[in-house]
């Protein structure tokens, strides 16, 4: 009797490791997806005289020809 009262023991012990293991990562995914959001900058102004093909802070710019250039890419000529 004391040894399947012990198994079941340990079987909720690792049970409960499992779900604040998943909610650990749950949290720290969270935070990191918090973290990444782009905030627009205001007042940014165009580095290389309106070409996006090889500026160098393309992938960070939230200027709006950028925005239309990243959109072609993603999304192709239509």
């Amino acid at each position: 009797m004391t040894d399947k009262n012990n198994q079941s023991n340990r079987r909720e012990f690792f049970r409960g490791i499992g779900r604040n293991m998943s909610l650990a990562g749950m949290a720290v995914l969270t935070a990191l997806l918090i973290g990444r959001r782009r905030k627009p900058l205001a007042g940014q102004t165009c580095i290389n005289k309106g070409l996006c093909c090889n500026c160098r802070i393309f992938q960070r710019c939230e200027l709006p020809a950028a925005l239309s250039v990243k959109d072609v890419k993603k999304h192709g000529k239509k």
